[in-house]
């Protein structure tokens, strides 16, 4: 952890390539000119996107999932099944504790996060990003563990497809402070980085003692309420952490073409889940979360589907499509 405190500014390997700070408090989506930067960084912050009881709802509603995942883990020596609790977890390097630090489909256990999904900056944002057809495909919360955060290893998301017209990106809502304590560590610029310099980089970041190697890396503090957008082919991680709470909900978004031409979906799963957030838009329009918003014009295009409409106060039966379900 010494080495990620002593950590550089600006990145040399990311040709310094800046990360822009953007506040929500006063636009409705990202510019053009965020776009461009959020492009170049494959990553931009965005704060004060969410606030007040909106907040304090997401605190709440996702506190029990930590309390869940620590006592599942509690006193055990090898990680949950996943397909039974969808929780991950690993031995921490430094308490030698079993540690959650991930709970898949919170779309799905919370009221909150599913009004979250149809936040308007936020798919306004998507949208010019993606286009008319973008999908929001994953839904997880990753958090540090009070007094024993586990380490995320350098990576890339996933397996970024070779072919992206448009980018793949989480959005991440921090609903805790993130501090040098705990917070992501991100190198800008290289979501433009070829598969075998991607490996090799976070090899040798990864094998380096104590498991995590920050130099030339800029730590992303983050306040309760602030978004973090990033690509999913750029490099980031967090060491191990003996601090407080840090939760982030895990959004995913991906255009339709990248799912379908890269076979990693079936259609009906684009279209079940392109119905799902259309509810949700709807939803959130109708609560008190969303008075006075403007909501996101959302009409995806691809498919079969083209210009369909959903009867008024349709609500889908589930909000939880696994991937496996829908492989092709």
């Amino acid at each position: 952890m010494e080495s990620a405190m002593n950590a550089p500014a600006l990145s040399a390997l990311a040709g310094s390539v800046d990360i822009v700070e953007v506040d929500a408090s006063r636009q409705d989506q990202i510019t053009e000119a965020q776009a461009q930067a959020y492009h170049r960084a494959g990553l931009l912050i965005l704060r004060n996107v969410v606030r007040g009881d909106e907040l304090a709802a997401l605190q709440r509603e996702t506190l029990p999932m930590v309390e869940n995942a620590l006592q599942v883990c509690a006193g055990q020596d090898e990680a949950p099944p996943w397909d039974v609790h969808g929780i991950l977890a690993m031995k921490h390097g430094e308490t030698g504790k079993l540690t959650p630090f991930r709970q898949e489909y919170v779309v799905q256990k919370s009221a909150a996060c599913r009004l979250l999904l149809a936040h308007p900056f936020i798919l306004k944002s998507v949208q010019r990003l993606q286009g008319s057809d973008f999908t929001a495909t994953w839904d997880s919360m990753v958090f540090k563990s009070p007094g024993h955060g586990a380490i995320i290893p350098w990576h890339r998301d996933g397996n970024p497809p070779d072919f992206q017209p448009t980018p793949v990106f989480n959005v991440d809502f921090y609903l805790d402070v993130a501090d040098q304590t705990n917070c992501v560590w991100g190198l800008p610029g290289t979501n433009h980085w070829t598969p075998d310099q991607a490996a090799d980089e976070c090899r040798r970041r990864n094998t380096v003692p104590g498991g995590f190697d920050a130099t030339g890396a800029i730590p992303i503090p983050m306040n309760p309420g602030d978004v973090l957008l990033h690509d999913v082919k750029t490099l980031h991680g967090s060491p191990w952490a003996q601090s407080k709470l840090r939760r982030v909900l895990y959004y995913e978004f991906r255009a339709a073409d990248v799912i379908l031409q890269n076979k990693l979906r079936t259609t009906a799963y684009v279209k079940r889940k392109q119905m799902m957030l259309k509810s949700l838009i709807a939803q959130r329009a109708a609560s008190p979360v969303g008075r006075g918003e403007t909501p996101c014009a959302y009409a995806p295009q691809a498919g079969e589907w083209n210009q369909w409409t959903l009867p008024t106060g349709w609500e889908p039966a589930t909000y939880q499509y696994t991937h496996e379900e829908y492989s092709p």
